[in-house]
């Protein structure tokens, strides 16, 4: 038995039990954080799928799937349809803090292309009618062309800020035509899941 231990009466097997009920404490008090850890991003994760439904609900409805189907080329931008789909985007742009909407369809020779982008023309990001989409993102843009919501299993890091970014089929009847991108800020939420998870914020 220890000094200190000899001085306040405790007999070694009471150190010995000490240590391991002070064990026991600290693994179940990980155990408790790493759950709610869990519980919590999976919840931010959950009321940022549940935003980006509703936001597609609303480009779903200013969507004219006729026209869609139609648009290949930079020339289109000057079609009547275009331009009420555009201005719709941008409405919704407006009203719901979206970073980046836009639609995607493929090619006639099987590639994956911009349709209606929702950045304004003069942004450096806008894509015209026809333009390629990024090779990075192909093949979640296949998974929902096949008719699935795919949704990012983490908000994504960029240099600019946390974003949630999901793809959407296009449907024209119960046919797939396309594919809708939202992508949106989620700096807010990700700072309030910092500040619950460890009490500060990031």
């Amino acid at each position: 038995m220890g000094k200190r231990g000899a001085r306040l009466g405790l007999s070694r097997v009471d150190v010995q039990v000490c240590i391991i009920v002070a064990v026991v404490v600290a693994l179940s008090f990980l155990c408790v954080y790493a759950f709610n850890y869990s519980v919590t991003y999976r919840e931010m994760i959950e009321t940022l799928r549940e935003r980006s439904d509703s936001i597609e609900g609303y480009v779903d409805d200013a969507l004219d799937t006729a026209t869609f189907t139609g648009i290949d080329a930079a020339e289109d931008m000057e079609d009547e349809s275009y331009r009420t789909m555009k201005e719709a985007f941008k409405a919704v742009r407006e009203s719901t803090g979206v970073r980046y909407l836009y639609t995607a369809k493929r090619d006639d020779e099987g590639g994956f292309v911009y349709v209606v982008d929702g950045l304004p023309h003069e942004s450096e990001d806008f894509r015209e009618p026809g333009a390629p989409i990024e090779e990075e993102i192909v093949p979640d843009m296949e998974r929902a062309l096949a008719g699935e919501v795919v949704y990012p299993a983490d908000i994504k890091d960029t240099g600019w800020g946390y974003v949630f970014v999901t793809y959407y089929p296009v449907h024209e009847g119960d046919e797939v035509v396309g594919v809708l991108g939202i992508e949106f800020d989620a700096q807010r939420q990700y700072d309030t899941f910092s500040i619950v998870r460890v009490g500060t914020p990031v």
